[in-house]
C-alpha cells in the first residue's frame, strides 16, 4: 500500500469517498470481515490516545509532586 503525505492532506470528504470506492470493491462475503477491522482500528486509536492522557496526567502530577516524596517513593 502507497499513500504520500499529500494523500493524507486531501479534503476528508475525498478519503471518505474513496474508502466508500474500496469497500465497494470487496466481495460480500468479506464485508463481516471488514467491519471487524475497522471497528478494531477505531478501538486502537480510542486507547492509543487515552494511554497518551493518562501518561501526560502522570507526568503533570510528578511535575507537581515534592521532589523529597518522590525521592522517598523510589
Amino acid at each position: 500500500m502507497n499513500h504520500s503525505s499529500s494523500e493524507l492532506t486531501r479534503p476528508l470528504t475525498e478519503l471518505r469517498d474513496d474508502i466508500l470506492l474500496e469497500i465497494e470493491k470487496i466481495p460480500d462475503e468479506q464485508i463481516p470481515q471488514l467491519l471487524q477491522i475497522l471497528r478494531l482500528f477505531r478501538q486502537s486509536q480510542m486507547t492509543n490516545k487515552e494511554s497518551v492522557d493518562h501518561w501526560q496526567k502522570a507526568m503533570v502530577q510528578l511535575e507537581k509532586s515534592d521532589p523529597i516524596q518522590r525521592k522517598q517513593q523510589q
